[in-house]
């Protein structure tokens, strides 16, 4: 859909001739999740997918985040963890399973 996580949305909708209203309807019944959790997922994903070869700061500004604090907020409300956890988590090798 978009190339980065922050793409806007109105531009979407106005390139598919959608009022944003519509537009943001139709992702909620087509995909099953609201817009706005769609993109801060696939922003904490980015984020996440880029911690190890840089920092924690740099993964989440490259995510769209504001700050740390945020991207550490978004993280443990939607997931349950702190960044920090999560990576020691995998670089460590443990699961929930294990």
């Amino acid at each position: 859909m978009c190339s980065t996580p922050s793409s806007g949305r109105g531009s979407q909708a106005t390139r598919l001739e959608l009022s944003a209203a519509h537009f943001r309807a139709l992702f909620a019944r087509d995909i099953g999740v609201p817009m706005g959790r769609y993109v801060l997922w696939r922003r904490l994903l980015h984020a996440l997918a880029r911690i190890g070869p840089v920092d924690l700061t740099t993964a989440a500004h490259a995510a769209g985040f504001a700050d740390l604090a945020h991207f550490s907020r978004t993280c443990r409300r939607m997931l349950g963890y702190a960044p920090t956890a999560l990576w020691s988590r995998v670089a460590s090798g443990h699961s929930e399973h294990s």
